[in-house]
């Protein structure tokens, strides 16, 4: 009986290429497309051969190899290479969502702040107008004083309490514009911070995946996703706790300080990943 290959679908936005590192080789990229709402294309290039995966759900419905149409009986001969980069390219785009939803949650945090900057603002206005509209009547009842009309004293003692009430809220809308203003270059700030973070989240996902592709160089692992733990620092480096050699250490190190990092943790257990950088 001919024996079916059924694997998990990865789905992604559309022409996103899913972690590639900075100067690793093409034979590393990989790209994974979105055709339609149900079907996804995968390609990728493993020690040298090219593989290309067409998914209908969680279905493999097309398989290429290096160019070379497989047909579907042949399929288990390439199961396990195939469910490794499918968990490979699940884990890529794990880790991405997470970083998405974190900038996302930094970015309405930003957008928050602005907003209330935005409203204290229209409040300070709203009082500066009202104040100037109180100045005006209590001028136009002075001139009348000075003018010699009759004016009440009930008009004078409205004038006075304007006058002072006029200072008063001059003092507030005062404060209140510059602690609006403050608000505003605030959330300004909290914007283009969140921005940076997540960019600097994507350079230093991007600086983790070179490293891997070079333990893959080194014979260290055969595939990223076999990196269950990896620990450099200035004096040592260890994968998967175990001690590697000064040459690879000081290789390692040397890309991570070009990109201003002397420290890199990352962990992998049961699914849940810890990556921190220093």
């Amino acid at each position: 009986m001919k024996k079916s290959i059924v694997l998990a679908a990865i789905v992604v936005a559309t022409g996103i290429i899913l972690c590639p590192a900075a100067s690793a080789q093409a034979k590393k990229q990989q790209n994974v497309n979105v055709i339609n709402d149900d079907e996804s294309m995968i390609s990728t290039n493993e020690e040298d051969t090219k593989y290309e995966i067409r998914l209908k759900g969680k279905t493999i419905v097309e398989l290429k190899v290096n160019g070379q149409l497989i047909r579907k009986e042949d399929y288990p001969n390439y199961e396990t290479k195939i469910q490794k980069i499918l968990t490979r390219v699940e884990k890529d785009r794990r880790l991405a969502e997470e970083d998405r939803k974190r900038a996302e949650q930094e970015l309405r945090i930003a957008e928050t702040v602005r907003e209330r900057a935005h409203e204290e603002l229209l409040i300070a206005e709203k009082q500066r107008k009202q104040s100037e509209k109180d100045r005006e009547r209590t001028m136009t009842q002075m001139e009348k004083v000075n003018a010699g009309l009759e004016v009440s004293t009930d008009e004078l003692t409205n004038s006075e309490e304007d006058r002072k009430r006029i200072r008063q809220e001059s003092k507030l809308i005062s404060v209140r514009t510059k602690e609006a203003e403050l608000a505003r270059q605030e959330a300004g700030r909290a914007r283009a911070n969140a921005e940076l973070a997540r960019r600097q989240s994507e350079e230093d996902r991007r600086l983790l995946n070179e490293l891997f592709d070079s333990l893959i160089d080194a014979e260290i692992v055969n595939e990223r996703g076999e990196v269950k733990s990896f620990e450099l620092d200035e004096t040592n480096l260890f994968v998967n706790g175990i001690k590697q050699s000064k040459t690879l250490h000081a290789e390692m190190l040397k890309k991570a300080i070009n990109k201003g990092h002397k420290s890199i943790r990352y962990k992998n257990d049961n699914n849940e990943t810890r990556f921190s950088v220093d």
